[in-house]
């Protein structure tokens, strides 16, 4: 929590980097964290990946939101 307090103290964005489980994002989330990444939403992609599975995402309006299955 204090990194995410100094981040908004002076207004940045804070980014949490590795989260893998539902505790982990429900807890970075709650602390008001920005930005959340990690294998909780999706394995590491090539490009052409990324592409298939933003579009995707941004069809069906889940683009940042979906862990993965």
């Amino acid at each position: 929590k204090l990194v995410i307090n100094i981040a908004q103290t002076l207004r940045l964005r804070a980014i949490a980097e590795g989260v893998e489980t539902a505790a982990q994002f429900n807890l970075v989330r709650q602390q008001g964290c920005n930005e959340i990444q990690g294998y909780y939403f999706s394995k590491p992609l090539s490009a052409e990946d990324f592409r298939t599975y933003a579009l995707k995402s941004a069809i069906s309006g889940t683009l940042g939101h979906t862990p993965r299955q």
